[in-house]
């Protein structure tokens, strides 16, 4: 099936593709890099348009904000992600280059990063903006938050990364 918009949790699959490709690295304005995250999630991004998008259709890009709601969420629940560490600064500087990549290789796409705000967050104002009732979406994560917004019209795809 063909789509005609696409939202894709960028974070979530560059954090997945750069935990899977560390090995690849270059050195850029003197510091290492990871490229292998950024190699790979482009590949998938690829893949994803040629399968999934309609002609004429547009992928919207939804970035996590380094400097998210995770503190406002806290507050709300002392637990929420207790488990998770904070990344290496490599990690962080490969999501801003991939930011600028995606810029330079827009097709008409949309690139989409508030402050304070997860991709999760960006899901429903999203999909609010859309006027045309009849598009198909195709919603690319595999973070569950995500599926709250599965519809007739409104599809999740979790990604299999093996």
């Amino acid at each position: 099936m063909k789509y005609d918009r696409i939202l894709i949790d960028v974070s979530n699959m560059y954090y997945r593709a750069f935990c899977a490709n560390k090995n690849l690295t270059a050195e850029v304005d003197g510091e290492l890099m990871v490229t292998g995250g950024i190699y790979t999630v482009l590949k998938m991004f690829h893949k994803i348009r040629e399968t999934y998008l309609a002609d004429g259709g547009k992928i919207y890009y939804l970035f996590d904000n380094a400097s998210s709601s995770e503190a406002r969420r806290k507050e709300i629940d002392p637990d929420y992600k207790v488990n998770r560490k904070k990344q290496d600064p490599v990690f962080y500087r490969g999501l801003d280059y991939l930011y600028l990549v995606l810029q330079v290789l827009n097709d008409g796409d949309r690139l989409i990063r508030r402050p304070g705000s997860e991709a999760d967050d960006l899901v429903s104002p999203v999909l609010r903006s859309f006027t045309d009732s009849l598009y198909r979406i195709l919603l690319v994560s595999n973070d569950l938050d995500w599926s709250r917004s599965i519809k007739e019209l409104t599809h999740w795809m979790v990604r299999d990364y093996s």
